[in-house]
């Protein structure tokens, strides 16, 4: 009778341990999959701020050399007629044209701090879809995981990371292709 006792005690205390496991498995990979999704959505909001960013400071730059072009222009026609390129090697003679790089500059800081916070944000994405491969594809997760419903179609939707072109192409040939400076 005694052991029968202890045979129904060490199974009730393996079914609460197994059930706490499974408990604590299904709210910690729940959890890991809002943070996925919450990952994925700030990614989507951050590149769209990069590219608002850049195209907002491009066209800021393109009217303030725009506006710089018209004040040549003007102060030429001004100051020595409307003589054309007689009127102007005149005036680059006196003063030359400064154009400030700080448009330029403000571009460029731009473009590399918001890249480097989305790169920075798609690692922690890729970190959470590993981990999250890791927590159902191992055991005895992957039991659990059958069970509640946890696969990688779960997250697949948000598991999409931004490349360029080149660099897919360049990892798909193995061959690094040298980077384009200034366009060309």
């Amino acid at each position: 009778m005694k052991k029968s006792w202890m045979a129904i005690g060490g199974l009730a205390s393996f079914l609460i341990v197994l059930v706490i496991y499974a408990v604590s498995f299904y709210n910690g990979t729940y959890d890991l999959t809002r943070r996925i999704k919450a990952a994925h959505e700030n990614n989507v909001q951050i590149y769209g701020s990069v590219r608002m960013k850049i195209e907002q400071s491009g066209l800021i730059a393109d009217r303030y050399s725009d506006q710089v072009v018209r004040g040549i222009e003007t102060a030429i026609k001004s100051r020595y007629g409307g003589g054309g390129a007689q009127g102007a090697m005149l005036w680059i003679q006196e003063q030359n044209p400064t154009i400030s790089q700080t448009a330029y500059q403000k571009i460029q800081e731009i473009v590399g701090s918001e890249f480097s916070q989305f790169a920075a944000n798609q690692t922690t994405l890729i970190d959470l879809g590993r981990e999250y491969e890791s927590r159902i594809g191992s055991y005895p997760g992957k039991l659990f995981a059958g069970v509640f419903g946890f696969s990688y179609e779960t997250i697949k939707p948000y598991m999409t990371v931004i490349s360029t072109a080149e660099a897919q192409r360049d990892f798909s040939t193995g061959t690094m292709t040298a980077p384009r400076t200034f366009g060309k």
